[in-house]
């Protein structure tokens, strides 16, 4: 399963049973959006290119985060 796939806030409801939420993907392209939203630097774009590096730069970071566990399983 790709890191990106896991949830983000996982939690066991005892009278609901497991709740996963939004995706860890998900999360980090939240957090990217509200980044790009934020700088003025892109304040000249549209909303479909804000949402396009936002997703790329979350699959960047989940990328790299799956390079690094690989890298730890093999040494």
């Amino acid at each position: 399963m790709s890191r990106g796939n896991e949830a983000a806030f996982p939690a066991e409801l005892s009278d609901i049973g497991p709740q996963h939420g939004m995706s860890y993907r998900q999360y980090l392209i939240g957090q990217a959006l509200a980044g790009i939203c934020a700088n003025s630097i892109f304040t000249e774009t549209t909303v479909e290119i804000d949402a396009a590096t936002a997703m790329e730069l979350a699959d960047a970071v989940i990328a790299r985060l799956e390079e690094e566990n690989n890298d730890k399983a093999h040494n």
